[in-house]
């Protein structure tokens, strides 16, 4: 159950690791966990009376639940029931370290061993669930999509108004697609090439900044570009033409913009840009202008013989003459056919509450239920899974929102 930034859904962020393949999930628990290790080796040093273990780790538990208060009351971060179970956890291993050393130095001879030995059960057990959990991940033969529930939505009292005629019960099979993983040399040389063809070069290895799914490059002049390792997707950001003829005096200088974006571009003009940084659109698009005047080229699943390209290119030009270009194009192959769920299976699964839903504290009142279609996700190995698209109106809103469940048997 989640209230503002509190969180007591129990393994939720277990879950969420999971389903996403990130490290940094499975680095934020793990560190979760040993941040209260010293804690639970520390307390019974302290004094006589707290080497009891029910003393040691009961004032861990509080320790730890003292400080999830603390971060809901301030609206710190997140108060997660998760975080005084990890810390629990770490609190438990440490005080078995201490019992360890302990009965090692105080015992006979002949109770040392088999008393440290199972001093270190705690420990063990959760390395081996930890190990169990990656082995499964490593592997099962697709990813986690994320649009897989990590908490199951309480459909009970919502409304459910199905308006699609003649749900289909035939179960079908649909191709499954791989995107490439880039390397980190990989993507350097992505980001050394599209800087060379706007005039500019990489600063150097010191400016490059790599995280779990994202590197950064920047240039000598003021360019950077963000590129993901799943598909080689990026964001380039040019930065390097001068402004300052561009400067308007303005009273109030919250309302000034040194560098707006231009009207009256042409899709011409914006096709040379893209073509001059190495892009080239020989496939069928629907283009686009948007109400920022953002150009859009979408390309809607383009296959070719084994081949699958999808996604957009999005390019909004500068008065200036800056610009920025988002390239979230991915050609992905084919890896193989695989049997899926039917229409009818998607909607039983859907009544049930097995979907994410990003509710923003917001409860679902009402469902309509307009359209359903065959689409696909991308998942945490990077195979283009298919899934059901489900079209519907929440609570009453003229928005249309998408709802999606995995098609895959």
């Amino acid at each position: 159950v989640y209230f503002g930034n509190i969180n007591l859904h129990l393994f939720s962020s277990y879950k969420e690791a999971y389903i996403s393949g990130l490290s940094s999930n499975w680095r934020n628990i793990i560190l979760n966990i040993l941040l209260f290790v010293p804690m639970g080796f520390l307390i019974p040093l302290l004094n006589k009376k707290l080497r009891k273990p029910y003393i040691t780790i009961g004032i861990g538990f509080l320790i730890s639940l003292l400080i999830e208060i603390i971060q809901a009351i301030a609206h710190i971060g997140i108060c997660e029931l998760d975080d005084i179970f990890n810390n629990t956890i770490g609190t438990v291993i440490g005080y078995c370290l201490f019992y360890a050393i302990f009965i090692i130095r105080n015992k006979e001879e002949s109770k040392k061993i088999l008393k440290a030995l199972l001093s270190f059960i705690p420990l063990a057990l959760t390395i081996i669930c930890f190990s169990t959990i990656f082995l499964i991940y490593h592997f099962q033969e697709f990813g986690n999509l994320s649009i897989e529930s990590i908490n199951k939505i309480n459909m009970k009292n919502i409304i459910i108004i199905n308006k699609i005629e003649n749900l289909s019960t035939e179960s079908n099979t649909a191709d499954v697609y791989k995107s490439k993983i880039y390397s980190k040399e990989e993507v350097r040389e992505i980001a050394e090439e599209l800087f060379t063809n706007i005039g500019s070069k990489l600063v150097d290895d010191s400016s490059i900044l790599s995280y779990d799914q994202t590197a950064i490059f920047y240039s000598d002049n003021n360019q950077s570009i963000w590129i993901e390792y799943i598909g080689g997707t990026y964001n380039l950001n040019n930065n390097s033409s001068n402004i300052s003829n561009n400067k308007q005096t303005n009273s109030d200088s919250s309302n000034y913009n040194p560098d707006p974006v231009r009207d009256n571009v042409t899709k011409e003009e914006i096709l040379e840009l893209i073509n001059s940084i190495g892009i080239d659109l020989n496939f069928d698009y629907i283009y686009d202008i948007n109400d920022k005047n953002t150009h859009i080229f979408k390309v809607n699943k383009f296959i070719k013989g084994d081949i699958l390209i999808d996604g957009n290119i999005s390019c909004k030009l500068k008065t200036s003459g800056n610009y920025t270009l988002t390239n979230n194009l991915i050609t992905y192959n084919k890896s193989k056919a695989c049997d899926i769920i039917s229409e009818y299976e998607a909607y039983t699964e859907l009544i049930k509450g097995n979907f994410a839903y990003n509710m923003n504290n917001q409860k679902i009142e009402k469902l309509d239920i307009i359209t359903v279609e065959l689409s696909y996700m991308l998942d945490s190995k990077a195979f283009y899974q298919p899934v059901y698209k489900f079209d519907v109106y929440i609570n009453n809103s003229d928005t249309l929102e998408s709802i999606y469940i995995p098609a895959i048997k």
